[in-house]
């Protein structure tokens, strides 16, 4: 099973960062790492920019409210305030993240998420970073107004009292920032990964925005009782009217590639990176010894499976003979009693009725329709487990196994995979893409809620202003339709994401229980369709060429669906039996103009 990906939020705090704050955000996003953004009053448009962030991957902006004090900048504030959300945002991981800079991985061709969760598994909690101070100089006054990380290629390397950077944690209970100014993240059993990650750090990107920042925004706004405190160090060297460039001479040109290297070559001559990679070894010895158990414990389960599958079928085929023999004997009944009855009805039985009543007078025995009671056709049902009242599970039957309609979407989706290609578009999550589709470009995921984190698109189908056109190759859009209000303009909203012969691959439940999870029985639930009016519904849709409807069910698989039973609890013959009289779902292929 694959290892699930971890959650890891930055929250940034920022102040007049309009120039860079776009940059450093969508490098976050890029890296797998979500945003939250704590804005302290910026007058200038970052707030602006980094709304357009919003729902693809900006979790969250806030814009703090510092009362009267416009002039002062309270960094024990901010860091309580990170301190706080560190707490009460959904993570796995934090960082503790400034709007000037850029953090990467110290392993070419690996994400800064990817990274984090190499940490995790390795059971560290807390990450130091390598700081590279960038400086603007003479040359990058004229170099074109490109992204500031190609723009600024020297450095110099951190001073005394900023090498420590410890900004980044698992998340634990509580998390101290504020002792250490924000440099060393602390909390209780914290253990630093060896090896640092790279932080590319610019706090001056020309000399007209350096100077504003040093000697405005910043220095005549510090808190005399955080300078007292040491804070604030970084800008005690500078003075009004020095120049804000430096020399390259004076620098070191950046090199991504070396300067990993001497990040791990420094790691690996400490102490702390040999028992690494001691420990390193002992968990994939461990790993492998684990993998050989999962294999021995598949190969048990796979005997098991075929031992009580050869048992099902067994008592299955024995059940059937029992049921055939049972339906003959009461056929065969059915045939004497109704010949019986027609005896009785018949004229010559009537005719002869004085003729049997002498004869019984004289050997003193019932005439034959006295000794002989009508025979009736049994009526009631034998309903075992299922005379109930609720279901077995409340949830489709996932806490039970693979949900019946599940089955059958899956079954379309696999019938359907060479639609599932280029560019494609889901619901919720992208876990139908990639299950089923091949030679991927991009995958989007749709989702009406901005908290759902793997939303790359925050929209209404039923609003079509909000959604893209043209763009995809595939929409994968299952069991959604029926919780939607306007189903209509849902329908043409699916369409509208298309590019033209662009397939739209959709299920609609004809039966089901009231979906608890968007809304419940008030707002969350809406349409049950039969296969005519979903022949309607997407036939009124101008821009369809093609639409292909498959009906899956019958009534034991919609009876087991309602129960909460799940797939594996039904034999796969009644599983593919269907039945258009009495269908679970419907699917649907809709190829657009």
């Amino acid at each position: 099973m694959l290892r699930p990906p971890l959650n890891v939020v930055a929250i940034i705090s920022a102040y007049n960062e309009a120039d860079i704050i776009q940059a450093v955000i969508a490098h976050l996003i890029d890296q797998g790492v979500s945003v939250y953004l704590i804005d302290d009053g910026s007058t200038d448009d970052t707030v602006v920019i980094a709304s357009a962030f919003l729902g693809r991957g900006l979790i969250g902006l806030e814009q703090r409210d510092r009362g009267n004090a416009d002039d002062v900048f309270s960094w024990t504030d901010v860091l309580r305030r990170k301190e706080q959300l560190a707490s009460t945002l959904e993570a796995d991981w934090f960082i503790h993240h400034d709007a000037d800079e850029f953090r990467e991985s110290p392993w070419p061709a690996t994400t800064l998420a990817e990274a984090i969760a190499r940490v995790d598994a390795l059971a560290f909690n807390a990450i130091d970073f390598h700081l590279l101070d960038f400086r603007p100089t003479e040359a990058d006054a004229t170099a074109p107004n490109a992204d500031v990380r190609e723009r600024q290629r020297h450095f110099q390397p951190a001073a005394p009292w900023n090498v420590k950077q410890v900004k980044c944690w698992k998340r634990t209970e509580s998390v101290d920032l504020l002792s250490s100014g924000g440099h060393d993240a602390s909390f209780r059993g914290r253990v630093i990964y060896p090896v640092k990650f790279v932080l590319r750090h610019y706090p001056f990107r020309n000399e007209t925005q350096g100077a504003r920042k040093v000697f405005i925004e910043r220095k005549p706004r510090f808190l005399p009782d955080e300078i007292h405190r040491g804070w604030h160090v970084q800008y005690d060297s500078f003075t009004p009217g020095m120049p804000m460039q430096w020399s390259a001479t004076e620098l070191t040109l950046f090199d991504g590639p070396r300067v990993r290297k001497e990040i791990i070559e420094r790691a690996v001559s400490s102490e702390a990176a040999r028992w690494l990679l001691q420990r390193t070894e002992m968990l994939t010895d461990s790993v492998r010894s684990l993998e050989q158990e999962r294999h021995q414990a598949t190969e048990t389960i796979a005997a098991l499976e075929a031992r009580l599958g050869h048992e099902r079928f067994a008592r299955d085929e024995a059940l059937r003979n029992a049921r055939a023999q049972h339906d003959g004997v009461l056929a065969a009944r059915n045939a004497l009693a109704a010949r019986l009855r027609e005896t009785y009805d018949s004229r010559s039985w009537r005719l002869t009725k004085p003729l049997r009543g002498a004869y019984s007078r004289l050997t003193g025995q019932l005439e034959a329709d006295e000794a002989v009671p009508a025979v009736a056709i049994p009526k009631g049902v034998q309903w075992g487990d299922l005379a109930r009242v609720t279901p077995f599970s409340d949830s489709w039957g996932t806490d039970r196994g693979l949900p019946i309609d599940r089955y059958y979407i899956e079954a379309f989706l696999r019938d359907c995979r060479g639609d599932i290609t280029d560019a494609v578009l889901e619901v919720k999550d992208p876990g139908y893409a990639h299950a089923f589709g091949s030679d991927l470009t991009q995958v989007d995921v749709i989702d009406v809620t901005p908290s759902n984190t793997r939303a790359t698109i925050v929209a209404d189908l039923a609003v079509r202003e909000s959604l893209p056109a043209n763009t995809y190759h595939c929409f994968i859009c299952t069991q959604t339709l029926h919780i939607t209000p306007d189903i209509r303009a849902s329908v043409a909203g699916a369409v509208q994401v298309l590019k033209p012969g662009g397939v739209l691959l959709c299920s609609i439940p004809a039966i089901s229980r009231v979906n608890y999870e968007d809304g419940g029985l008030s707002s969350g639930d809406y349409w049950r369709l039969t296969a005519a009016a979903v022949a309607w519904l997407f036939r009124q849709e101008p821009d369809l060429e093609e639409v292909d409807i498959r009906t899956a069910g019958n009534i034991q698989s919609c009876t087991a669906f309602l129960y909460g039973l799940a797939a594996e609890e039904l034999p796969r013959e009644v599983l593919e039996f269907q039945d258009p009289w009495f269908p679970l779902l419907h699917c649907v292929r809709a190829v657009k103009r």
